[in-house]
């Protein structure tokens, strides 16, 4: 995590956003709260009015009142701490299920640069600091509040027996401020350093996990162990860190009780000798004492809770600052009313962040309505970029891309990717249905279109071959399912949607000669507009036009029987 800044404040303000936007809650939790620490410090107070009547021998209606309000008092205080329980128990069930609404919502929406130079699974994994955070939280709002207006209303109640004790609050509130400040900070950022590490570890296992086959083929290496040895290595020096100011913390807070106590103990005994207070006072006091380093010493050994949820947030503030694609206004009705996208593209020029060689070159072409377009070239020459160019994923590019006139920049994107159909080598499959697969959660896509691009595919008869047909449960990248299916899934997603523009790179080893024919046959049968990438002859030829990419710029375009006898063909296969 070398370069990374850490800051201390930037987590405690996301925190108070955060409480913020809970505060109806979290107003009655405090409320109770404080209500709660008065009904505490009733105890001592009702301990002494009532030696009070016991030392005069007396035993009336008056001390069996003192006596029900204590019980009734301790009664409604155990009612108020469920209260809270139950409070705090809604506040989990809402941060849980925000968070999990938030990353959904805004996950597609992220902007692809955000991930260039990180791996997108790894960074969601700190969505299990939404588990930290209502942990954390809910010991955070019931026994900080609580234990910090017990402090507070305790040292107010012992001020007025003495002027001394008003003293001696001064001094505690004083030397509990250096502690917090002086320690806090370097608490947080240790916390922060130590989870990244953490997170570190987690991800290089998932790696193991998801490559499994490359690390049990590749017989005796010690490379798996090796890494999470470093790893866990950063992650124990943080955590070390951490744990030391955390051991300062409870050592000062050991000291600082045994000295309080110590120290009031004696003077309470010479104020009770000098009949400056009474017994009932010196009694009552030294419970009110008692309280009071109870409720220090719980401030201070749960401030790793504080550590964590301040760490929570900022993690998974990560996952929410990450900038969005913006939203556009509804598209023209010259998008929508029409069977095929035109598109065209003037002087398009892109490199990737953090690098200055352009992998697209002031490239310029045309593609008419319905019009067959394939793309060939070389390895790298950026025809995978190209496309993803035209999805609009990308957008700080030069140039101008335009569709049915209508200039890119200008469209909301999520009206235009309905239109689009795609298969570039992202697509996957993830876990769900067939059908989920095929149709995305797209509205308006039956099962007879679903059937129709299976068809196409040539995937019918191993569809039928499932136990469940088009409700048979997938796995992430197709595990248990052969690669062809899985493949034939991810075609047939690009067009079941009968899209208007159909970006396609063109992968068909897994179909045999029969099938790639029928699959060729549909794509150049139907009215939407088609930008393939292909390196068979046998589709380049059957298309309207064949363009040839070579390191980022258009080195040819026209008729396949022209580019034969350019100096290229021998990228093509037969």
């Amino acid at each position: 995590m070398a370069g990374v800044e850490y800051s201390y404040s930037k987590p405690v303000k996301r925190l108070g956003r955060l409480l913020r936007s809970e505060r109806k809650i979290i107003y009655l939790i405090l409320f109770y709260a404080l209500v709660n620490g008065i009904i505490v410090l009733t105890l001592p107070l009702g301990i002494q009015a009532i030696l009070n009547f016991i030392m005069g021998g007396r035993v009336t209606s008056s001390w069996v009142i003192l006596i029900v309000i204590v019980v009734l008092g301790l009664t409604i205080s155990g009612l108020i701490q469920i209260a809270q329980m139950t409070l705090t128990e809604r506040l989990q069930q809402r941060i849980f299920t925000k968070s999990s609404f938030e990353l959904a919502v805004r996950i597609p929406k992220i902007k692809v640069e955000s991930f260039q130079n990180r791996y997108a699974p790894e960074m969601m994994n700190q969505f299990f600091d939404t588990i930290n955070l209502q942990k954390g939280l809910a010991k955070l709002l019931v026994d900080f509040p609580t234990a910090t207006l017990q402090v507070i209303f305790g040292l107010i109640l012992i001020s007025v027996y003495h002027p001394f004790f008003l003293f001696f609050s001064l001094i505690i509130v004083f030397l509990l401020w250096l502690l917090f400040r002086y320690t806090g900070p370097q608490g947080v950022i240790t916390s922060l350093k130590e989870s990244s590490h953490k997170y570190e570890v987690a991800h290089w296992l998932e790696e193991v996990a998801r490559t499994m086959g490359t690390f049990k083929l590749a017989g005796i290496t010690d490379l798996p162990l090796l890494k999470v040895d470093k790893l866990i290595m950063g992650y124990l020096y943080f955590r070390r860190k951490h744990f030391g100011i955390l051991i300062t913390q409870y050592k000062t807070m050991i000291a600082f009780k045994v000295i309080t106590t110590g120290a009031l103990l004696i003077m309470g005994s010479i104020l009770l000798i000098d009949n400056q207070i009474s017994l009932g006072q010196f009694v009552a006091a030294e419970i009110i004492i008692i309280l009071i380093m109870n409720s220090i010493e719980k401030l201070i050994v749960g401030l790793e809770s504080v550590y964590d949820v301040l760490t929570s947030v900022e993690k998974l503030g990560a996952l929410t600052d990450m900038p969005l694609e913006e939203d556009k206004v509804k598209n023209p009705s010259n998008l929508t009313n029409c069977e095929a996208f035109a598109v065209n593209v003037e002087s398009l020029q892109f490199h990737y962040p953090g690098t200055e060689r352009s992998v697209i070159d002031k490239v310029s072409f045309e593609i008419k309505q319905g019009e067959k377009l394939v793309l060939a070239g070389k390895a790298g020459s950026g025809k995978t970029t190209l496309l993803q160019l035209l999805t609009g994923i990308y957008e700080d590019y030069q140039g101008r891309i335009t569709y049915n006139g209508v200039p890119l920049s200008a469209l909301c994107h999520d009206d235009l990717r309905l239109q689009i159909g795609d298969n570039i080598w992202q697509e996957t499959i993830f876990k769900g249905s067939v059908r989920e697969n095929i149709t995305l959660g797209k509205s308006g896509v039956s099962d007879d279109m679903v059937m129709e691009a299976l068809e196409a595919v040539s995937a019918i008869d191993s569809l039928n071959m499932l136990e469940e047909g088009l409700n048979t449960l997938l796995f992430p990248e197709g595990v248990k399912i052969p690669r062809s299916l899985s493949k034939k899934i991810i075609l047939a997603r690009s067009m079941v949607s009968q899209p208007k523009l159909l970006l396609m790179e063109m992968e068909t080893d897994f179909m045999t000669n029969a099938e790639r024919k029928k699959f060729y046959d549909y794509l150049l049968s139907k009215p939407w507009t088609l930008f393939a990438v292909s390196d068979e002859s046998e589709f380049i030829q059957k298309a309207d036009r064949m363009m040839f990419l070579d390191k980022g710029a258009i080195s040819f375009e026209g008729k396949f029987d022209e580019f034969k006898n350019s100096g290229y063909a021998e990228f093509i296969r037969e």
